[in-house]
Formats: structure tokens, sequence, C-alpha cells
């Protein structure tokens, strides 16, 4: 399989999955609202289906390219005293 097929795969049909999922969470809020007990059930799915698009997106062969040329920072962190 060619990058560019991979590139097309992951990307696009993550993106896909990934709008569905969201979908579905409007579809469960609105379940929520009506106060019936669906919703759980809406939302279960939606997240399932939300983390199945934000998977393949992570693996895209652009992105596994760009993280490779980044270079690695050497600092330290301050924490935040709040």
């Amino acid at each position: 399989m060619s990058q560019k097929t991979k590139w097309l795969l992951y990307s696009i049909g993550g993106l896909l999955l990934l709008g569905l999922g969201l979908s579905l969470l409007g579809g469960a809020i609105i379940q929520k609202g009506q106060q019936t007990a669906v919703w759980v059930h809406w939302g279960t799915l939606a997240l399932i289906v939300t983390n199945t698009g934000v998977c393949p997106t992570r693996h895209t062969p652009v992105l596994v390219t760009i993280k490779a040329k980044v270079p690695q920072w050497t600092h330290t962190a301050v924490c935040c005293p709040f």
C-alpha cells in the first residue's frame, strides 16, 4: 500500500468516524434533555465511535513524518503555584 493510499484511508476515514461520533454525542445530549434513559446508550456509542475516529488520524504518515523532523526540546518545566 502506498503512502498516499494510507494517508487517504487513515485521515479521511478517521475524520468521518470522528464526525459521526460527535453527531451521536449531540443525539445523546438531546435525549438527556428529554429525560429518557436511552441517552446512556447513545453516549456510550458516541464515546466508542469518537475514540475510533481519533486513533487512525494519529497514525497518518504525514503526521509521523512531521513528528520525525521536530527536534527534541530539552528544558525543565516550571510548576505553577495554583
